[in-house]
This record gives structure tokens, C-alpha cells and sequence, in this order.
């Protein structure tokens, strides 16, 4: 499976690069902020993104709303974390259609794991049995 990460912390992008491959064995392209994760969209094919909400340029609603608006991509599976457990914003991004939404309080390894194990399963077993990228 191929998943774009979007997010302005390195760290965050690391951790989910490290945790996706590791325990899913997806390929993982990386993205600064949601405007050069819609740039990506028309490089490549992914079959899932996981995207930090609060960036600069463009921030995850807003790369989301984007989103939704072009044909091809309204039904792209969606991961978004926030640090921001507004019932305002959750609401907001589940009517955007994401798949899920996790607080950024849940990136213990574990916890982010264990989440987006239950993400696969509902977008389907791919990545689950796809071989991990060669180390290096």
C-alpha cells in the first residue's frame, strides 16, 4: 500500500513513516504541508494519507476540503491527527469524509499502531500482506 504523510514536524512524519512500514509494510512518500501533498496527488497514486491538521500554507481541512472538490480523489481514505480535540473540528472532518481522526496525544507507538490496524481493515487487507521496502 502506498501512503502520502503530510505534516509540517518532521518528527511526526518520522514516526509515522517508521510505524507504517514497520508493522504494515507500506511505501511512505512524505509531504511538508497539505499544498505539497495535493502537489504529490498529481505525481503519484497512493492508496491512503495520513495528514497533521495544523500546518502552514495549507492545513488539513483545508488540503481535505480541496480534496473532496476534485473527482478523483472524493473518496480518498483519510487519516487526520490534531492536537485539538474540539468536538467542532472532529465533526468538521468526519463531514469531509476522513476515516479517521486521531489525537496526537494517541502517537504513542502502540496506540497509533494499534488504530491504524483498524484502519487497514477497513480499507482492506493490502498493505497487511504487501512485502516491507528493502532496508536502506
Amino acid at each position: 500500500m502506498n501512503v502520502l504523510v503530510a505534516g509540517d514536524d518532521i518528527r511526526f512524519r518520522h514516526f509515522v513513516r517508521r510505524a507504517l512500514v514497520a508493522h504494515f509494510g507500506c511505501a511512505v512518500t512524505e509531504a511538508g504541508n497539505g499544498r505539497e501533498a495535493l502537489l504529490g496527488l498529481e505525481r503519484d497514486r497512493f492508496d491512503l494519507m495520513v495528514v497533521e491538521d495544523a500546518m502552514p500554507v495549507m492545513g488539513g481541512h483545508d488540503m481535505l476540503r480541496e480534496l473532496r472538490a476534485s473527482t478523483p480523489f472524493t473518496t480518498m481514505p483519510v487519516v487526520i491527527l490534531n492536537g485539538d480535540p474540539d468536538e467542532g473540528m472532529v465533526r468538521q472532518a468526519i463531514d469531509l469524509g476522513v476515516l479517521d481522526y486521531l489525537l496526537t496525544t494517541q502517537r504513542a507507538p502502540y496506540q497509533f499502531v494499534e488504530r491504524m490496524g483498524r484502519v487497514f481493515e477497513r480499507i482492506g487487507p493490502a498493505c497487511l500482506t504487501a512485502p516491507a521496502p528493502p532496508a536502506g
